[in-house]
């Protein structure tokens, strides 16, 4: 009796982990409508944002969907929820064994048109031109959001823990002889870029999304490329916005209901590979690369903690981040520790470390406030000194963004909205560099080298048509950088997975300093101190490694209003128009010039 029993216990177990069983390791991108989804569903519904730290897992996903009472939903609410049910719940078409897999593609379409195609023209130290509204990114659908002629994508689920991803492009080079933008009419079509046959334009620098990840119940790690984007922010986060391409990284998250813990390492080119200090009194700045061996060591290391409070109501988030640089390729294996505190290493010529403090809090249903705080470099009171006009010292470093959200249902539908304001200073993600430190006890040849230990990352893509290797620089941070006033109004409607409508109203005031901004202590003079003053007016008495300095005097002013229109007619079959008028004032920092633009993207999609 007991053997027989035990035996029928031993049955039950196997079945019952039989059919637990399910491979929930797949990684959801940053842009994953499943996400969007839940989020929409936690702020109808009463409850904190889920985790803004993205990319996701299906595990992960899947239990913030638990914490959902689908019961209680009205039927606008149940329908979106089980849409993101459903796309947690992947069918890969080839099954075996010991391994699932699933090919997909898409065939997409997309017209560019804008009204100006002579902007005014700037020319860096290095002798490039750069006209307005011209390049991918001068448009509001820029790379980000802009699709690839033909997109390919393996993945695999090999036994329980492990998935694959895989993805293949067939595009245009991102960058080209002749920009995007700089005819009418332009187009993502495999060589007819600007609507004329170009047979250099094939981009040979995919896959932007390549990675292996394993997972369980509430872990999961991820090696390879993917996007990243940590933060609520509707313009971009303070820590990590999701503007860059991507990172190659390694990622380790575990979470729970209440707590969720990430440690990630993401890696980039050492800037000595695209810039040059033969002569640091007149610029180092140079984007191209045409043959040589990559050199240094140039990586963000990250730690970052979720705690949910007050019956989910409220969601703390505390990360500190670490630049860290060696052009010998050297690293103190210190920062290497998931749980240290990377200040405390005192590796200022190889390192620059942060700290950011992020909340949201959801009070009543359908209502979101949500902050962040960045200190980059900050003056303890009593202990460290501020720059004036009679002081000189190193200049504080902050950054700020709140704003407010919304989300409730509408007939079959869900109507959503935020404001959003951001501030950052003029030196926040800087750092001084060696042609511009005033400090005599930095001698000799060290890391620092004059492009700073900056939080400016670059992206390295090889151009056919250019024949040669490109570096498209980013700021890790904020989308926008330092020197900057932001607002942002967004409003829209969206029906389950078929339709979605956003319209959004942006303004934004950025002063001279940039990316290509080098320092050392300010103050001391009148002038030096407004430098600290955001949005500035004047680049003096600062280097800029990119542009000539004098040419920067003025504040720039930006103003957007957009409106965009997806609909899905069937899964094989999507279809989007965005259209949005630009208006600046002071173009490139630049006094007097004016510049205005209407940009017009549609596109349609085949889904296989």
């Amino acid at each position: 009796m007991k053997k027989t029993l035990c035996l029928l216990l031993c049955l039950i177990l196997s079945l019952t982990a039989l059919s637990a069983y399910s491979n929930q390791q797949k990684i959801y991108e940053t842009t994953s409508e499943a996400y969007k989804t839940i989020k929409y569903l936690y702020l109808a519904t009463g409850h904190a944002l889920p985790s803004t730290t993205g990319p996701w897992s299906g595990n992960e996903l899947s239990l913030m969907l638990e914490k959902i009472d689908r019961s209680t939903l009205g039927p606008a609410l149940q329908a979106n929820f089980d849409f993101a049910e459903k796309e947690l719940d992947p069918d890969p078409s080839i099954k075996t064994d010991a391994i699932d897999m699933a090919f997909s593609g898409s065939l997409n379409i997309e017209g560019y048109l804008h009204t100006n195609t002579d902007g005014i023209a700037i020319t860096t130290k290095a002798g490039t031109v750069e006209k307005a509204f011209q390049g991918r990114d001068q448009w509001i659908y820029n790379s980000s959001s802009q699709k690839p002629f033909v997109n390919l994508a393996w993945e695999t689920w090999p036994l329980e823990h492990f998935y694959s991803y895989f993805e293949l492009s067939l595009q245009n080079s991102r960058h080209a002889k002749t920009e995007l933008g700089a005819t009418a009419l332009s187009s993502n079509l495999f060589m007819f870029q600007n609507m004329s046959l170009d047979g250099t334009l094939m981009d040979a620098s995919y896959p932007r999304r390549a990675f292996v990840a394993i997972g369980g119940n509430h872990w999961t790690a991820q090696i390879g490329r993917d996007r990243l984007s940590w933060g609520a922010g509707q313009t971009g986060n303070l820590v990590i916005s999701d503007n860059i391409p991507y990172h190659d990284m390694v990622r380790f998250t575990t979470y729970s209901n209440s707590f969720k813990y990430t440690f990630l390492t993401s890696f980039f080119p050492y800037p000595g590979n695209y810039y040059t200090s033969d002569d640091k009194a007149t610029g180092a700045w140079q984007p191209v690369q045409k043959y040589g061996p990559l050199s240094g060591l140039f990586m963000y290391i990250a730690h970052r903690f979720e705690g949910r409070l007050f019956s989910d109501k409220l969601n703390l988030v505390l990360t500190e981040g670490f630049v860290y640089m060696s052009k010998n390729n050297t690293i103190d294996f210190r920062a290497l520790n998931p749980v240290n505190f990377n200040h405390n290493n005192y590796t200022q010529y190889n390192s620059n470390s942060t700290l950011a403090l992020e909340l949201d809090w959801t009070p009543m249903k359908h209502l979101n406030v949500y902050g962040q705080i960045m200190l980059d470099e900050f003056a303890i009171p009593g202990l460290e000194g501020k720059p004036s006009a009679e002081h000189e010292d190193y200049p504080e470093a902050l950054g700020y963004l709140a704003g407010l959200q919304t989300a409730f249902p509408a007939g079959n539908g869900i109507i959503h909205a935020s404001l959003e304001g951001a501030f950052t200073t003029p030196f926040l993600y800087l750092r001084y560099g060696t042609s511009a430190s005033n400090d005599k006890s930095r001698t000799g040849d060290d890391d620092l080298t004059p492009y700073g230990l900056q939080y400016v990352v670059a992206i390295r893509e090889w151009s056919s048509s250019l024949g040669q290797t490109y570096y498209d620089e980013y700021f890790l941070g904020y989308t926008y950088g330092c020197d900057a006033i932001i607002g942002n109004l967004n409003a829209g409607f969206s029906l389950s997975d078929r339709i979605s409508i956003d319209a959004n109203l942006f303004f934004m005031a950025h002063g001279t300093h940039d990316k290509w901004t080098v320092w050392d202590e300010v103050g001391g003079t009148q002038e030096s101190y407004e430098s600290t003053q955001a949005p500035t007016d004047s680049h003096d008495p600062l280097k800029n490694n990119k542009y000539d300095e004098s040419s920067k005097n003025s504040v720039e002013y930006t103003a957007v209003i957009g409106a965009n229109i997806s609909y899905e007619f069937s899964k094989a079959f999507d279809a989007f128009v965005q259209a949005d008028y630009i208006i600046k004032k002071n173009c490139n920092n630049q006094s007097g010039v004016n510049e205005n633009d209407f940009q017009l993207a549609f596109g349609a999609s085949w889904n296989f």
